[in-house]
């Protein structure tokens, strides 16, 4: 998973390892759960554990090397489970929300955060975000206040960000 990955951030995995009794002690030496992503490293030592791939990117899992997959994609396969990205944020909907109001002043047509720039050919989502960025920047001006393609002399630090 990704640094700093509590299991905190996915509730739904959390509630259903919870619901079957099972108490969930992170030990990076003696597991018998693996929870993988597409961020972090790739080697899986105990082969015995029971092994769950995560995305919330636009990338599709390798079914064969997990025993449950979750992801966004529609997917028909026993072993997959669809649950997109924006789904673990439905307690964060309010029907209280105002939009703010037009700033006339404003000199940029869009904003771009991203602070990664990965540019691996099996995590083709990354590319065609770039690519779209690149595009819609030859449109009108996109501000990026991101590690990643920064347009600005500034970079939103970490504790303003969800990452």
């Amino acid at each position: 998973m990704w640094l700093g990955f509590t299991i905190d951030e996915l509730p739904m995995i959390k509630e259903i390892i919870e619901a079957n009794g099972r108490t969930i002690v992170i030990d990076h030496n003696n597991y018998d759960l693996i929870i993988d992503s597409v961020f972090g490293q790739r080697t899986i030592s105990n082969k015995d554990s029971i092994k769950i791939f995560f995305t919330g990117e636009s990338v599709r899992p390798k079914l064969e090397n997990y025993d449950i997959s979750i992801g966004f994609d529609y997917i028909d396969h026993p072993n997959y489970i669809r649950i997109p990205l924006y789904m673990y944020c439905t307690n964060d909907v309010s029907t209280e929300y105002k939009r703010s109001k037009y700033n006339p002043n404003k000199t940029y047509f869009a904003c771009f955060l991203v602070s990664n720039g990965i540019e691996d050919p099996e995590n083709d989502g990354c590319i065609a975000r770039n690519r779209f960025f690149h595009k819609l920047s030859l449109y009108k001006k996109v501000v990026s206040d991101s590690k990643y393609l920064n347009t600005e002399s500034t970079i939103i630090p970490k504790e303003k960000t969800r990452e």
